[in-house]
C-alpha cells in the first residue's frame, strides 16, 4: 500500500458549464476555494506520512483548478516545498480546460515542471455541443487559444476526450485534430452516468445493458482509430491503447497477471476537498452524491493525527469491504478481469447503485468492447500474437467457468 496520487480539489469553482460535468452545478458556480492554511495542514499530513511513495504525483483536479489563481499556486508550492521533508520527488499536474491559460500561466508551468492535461473534445463542432460557458456559449476558441500558449512556450500537453453519442461518427475528425494540435497523447472517456450527471447520451441510463446500435458504433469509432493510430506510427499516444498493450506485454511474460488498477486499491489515491474532506479509490467519488455529498468521505484533514488514521476508519473499512465484494464478483462471473482488474467503483456505484456488483455500461464498452476490437486488430501482429492467443485461451476458459 503506497499513495501514488494525491489529488487536490483547490476550488469547486469552473468558469465553464459542460453539459455531462459529474459535479453538481451549484458547487461549480461557487468561489470556494481551499484555505492556505487547510493546505498547509494537508500537504504536511501527506508528505510526512510514511504511505507515501517515493515520487508521487500531485494533481490539481475538480472544478477548474485555474480559477483558484496564480496567487493561489505561488503561496501552495512555497508549501509544498516546506512540508516536502522527506524530500520526496514530486511530480506536478494541472487537469485544465485551457481557457484561462495565458503567458503567466505558462512561466509558472516551466518554473514547476508542470505536466498540462486539457480537456477538449476535439474539432470545434464536436466540442462546443457540451463544453459551454455559463453564458451558454461554445469555449472551444478560448480552449485552443490555451493550447496555443503552451504550445508557443514548448509546454507538452496532454488531451482528455469525452466521447459522447455524437462523437462515435468522427474518428477520422477526431484523430486529426489532436494529432495537427500537437497533443503528446489522448485518452478517451465515454460520457458517463455519474454523481450529477444521471444520463449520458451513449450509456443509455435505465437499461440493462447497451443496445446493439451503441456498442457497435462504439466498436466502428475504435477500429478506426487503431487504423488511423497505426498508419500514424503510434506517434500520438493514445491512454487505452498503451494502456491494453502493457496488459498483454504483461501477460506475455506473467502467465497469471491480473491488472490492479489504483481506483481499486484503498490509500493508493487519495483526494482532498477544498473543505479538507479525504476520499479515496476513484476521485470521482470525493463529491459524494446529490443527496449526501460527504457519502464516501473516509477521513477529515483537521480530525487526523496522521495519513495512517484513515485505515482504522470505520467509513474506509466499509468502503473497502463493499468495493471488495464487487471485484469478487468480477473475477467470478467476467473473462475480462486478468485485463480489467475489478472495475471503476465510481462507475458501479453511480450506474447500478452499489459497489457489490460487476458489469457496467462503462465497462461494457470501454473494456471489453475496446478489447476485442484491439485483440482482433493485433491478431496477426509478430509482436502480440502470441500473448494474445494465449489471453483469449485463458479468456476462454475463465468464461466456461462463469457459465
Amino acid at each position: 500500500m503506497a499513495i501514488d496520487l494525491i489529488v487536490f480539489q483547490a476550488t469547486s469553482r469552473c468558469n465553464l458549464n459542460c453539459r455531462y460535468c459529474y459535479l453538481p452545478a451549484a458547487g461549480r458556480a461557487q468561489q470556494q476555494r481551499m484555505p492556505l492554511d487547510l493546505f498547509d495542514r494537508a500537504s504536511a499530513l501527506i508528505l510526512r506520512s510514511n504511505l507515501l511513495s517515493p515520487s508521487p504525483t500531485v494533481l490539481w483536479h475538480a472544478g477548474e483548478p485555474l480559477a483558484a489563481g496564480l496567487a493561489f499556486y505561488r503561496q501552495a508550492y512555497d508549501i509544498l516545498a516546506k512540508n516536502n521533508v522527506y524530500a520526496k520527488k514530486l511530480r506536478h499536474s494541472f487537469q485544465t480546460n485551457g481557457t484561462l491559460i495565458n503567458q503567466n500561466w505558462c512561466d509558472f508551468f516551466q518554473a514547476h515542471k508542470v505536466e498540462v492535461g486539457v480537456s477538449v473534445d476535439g474539432p470545434e463542432f464536436l466540442h462546443d455541443q457540451n463544453r459551454k460557458g455559463w453564458n451558454g456559449r461554445g469555449s472551444f476558441a478560448d480552449a485552443m487559444r490555451g493550447v496555443g500558449c503552451l504550445k508557443r512556450n514548448q509546454i507538452s500537453y496532454a488531451g482528455i476526450c469525452v466521447l459522447t453519442r455524437d462523437s462515435l461518427a468522427y474518428p477520422d475528425e477526431i484523430f486529426r485534430f489532436f494529432s495537427e494540435n500537437g497533443f503528446k497523447s489522448i485518452g478517451f472517456n465515454v460520457e458517463e452516468i455519474e454523481a450529477a450527471n444521471t444520463d449520458s447520451s451513449i450509456l443509455e441510463s435505465g437499461l440493462p445493458a447497451l443496445t446493439g446500435d451503441r456498442q457497435s458504433r462504439y466498436a466502428d469509432f475504435m477500429t478506426r482509430l487503431v487504423e488511423l493510430w497505426k498508419q500514424d506510427g503510434g506517434r500520438l499516444s493514445i491512454r487505452e491503447f498503451d494502456n491494453l498493450s502493457s496488459k498483454i506485454a504483461l501477460r506475455k511474460t506473467i502467465p497469471n497477471f491480473v491488472a490492479s488498477p489504483d481506483v481499486t486499491q484503498g490509500m493508493r489515491i487519495l483526494t482532498i476537498r477544498a473543505d479538507g474532506r479525504i476520499s479515496t479509490f476513484s476521485p470521482e467519488l470525493a463529491n459524494g452524491t446529490p443527496e449526501n455529498p460527504n457519502q464516501f468521505v473516509v477521513g477529515e484533514v483537521d480530525h487526523l493525527k496522521e495519513v495512517e488514521d484513515i485505515i482504522a476508519d470505520p467509513r474506509y473499512l466499509s468502503l473497502r469491504r463493499q468495493i471488495g465484494l464487487g471485484i469478487a464478483k468480477c473475477q467470478s462471473e467476467c473473462a475480462y478481469f486478468p485485463i480489467c482488474g475489478g472495475g471503476c467503483p465510481s462507475n458501479k456505484y453511480f450506474e447500478n447503485g452499489t459497489f457489490d456488483c460487476s458489469l457496467t455500461r462503462s465497462c461494457l464498452l470501454h473494456v471489453q468492447t475496446l478489447a476485442d476490437v484491439l485483440f482482433e486488430r493485433f491478431a496477426h501482429s509478430p509482436e502480440f500474437s502470441e500473448a494474445i492467443a494465449d489471453y483469449i485461451s485463458s479468456r476462454t476458459q475463465a468464461a466456461t467457468v462463469a457459465e
